[in-house]
């Protein structure tokens, strides 16, 4: 008689979402962001424009999946603030 592995049983994780027009007065931009997580732990981070899209996927059940969203997001945000203080500069 062979043992039954038990599955493992995979969290069930509240609902996120949240989208954005990133430059909403705006005639000439459709920029947006759109941030979820699904009930199943899989998380989407997407932003686009006119031009195209990019999006990071990433399963929250999983423990490097997470951590690797979350290197993706500290380091989009820093250079994102670095860049904003640059374009600031840059305003008479």
């Amino acid at each position: 008689m062979a043992k039954d592995k038990k599955k493992k049983k995979k969290k069930e994780h509240v609902p996120f979402s949240k989208k954005i027009f990133l430059a909403p007065e705006s005639h000439t931009s459709m920029s947006a962001i759109h941030a979820k997580i699904r009930k199943d732990g899989t998380s989407e981070l997407r932003l686009s424009d006119c031009n195209g899209s990019i999006r990071w996927l990433n399963d929250l059940n999983e423990q490097d999946q997470a951590r690797e969203m979350l290197t993706k997001l500290d380091s989009a945000m820093s250079i994102i603030l670095e860049f904003r203080k640059e374009v600031a500069l840059k305003i008479p």
